[in-house]
């Protein structure tokens, strides 16, 4: 399990296939997953065009690697150096749908 850690992400981001522990909205309690690679690469578009915010209201300029998403597709928390950031400022806001057109 060389470069793993328990966020069901390895070191570079990328999604782990086999189970995971569970991780829940620090908020509301609802259950996090890991987030897909397209939503993955509708943020980090948007971010490099200047238009990704966190819910904080900061201009998001880390590169969107990968993540966890509440289970209603409402918030997407990021993931940085294998590491869950679940903190409401830090979190991106994903309009209704899920956050990809």
């Amino acid at each position: 399990m060389s470069g793993e850690n328990p966020t069901g992400l390895t070191d570079d981001g990328s999604r782990r296939e086999h189970c995971a522990p569970r991780f829940v909205c620090p908020e509301t309690h609802a259950e996090l997953v890991v987030a897909d690679d397209a939503l993955l690469a509708h943020l980090e578009s948007e971010r490099r065009a200047g238009r990704l915010r966190s819910r904080g209201g900061k201009d998001v300029v880390d590169q969107v690697e990968g993540g966890l998403v509440r289970v209603d597709r409402a918030v997407f928390y990021p993931v940085r150096d294998g590491i869950p950031i679940l903190l409401a400022d830090e979190s991106i806001a994903l309009p209704p749908g899920g956050g990809t057109p």
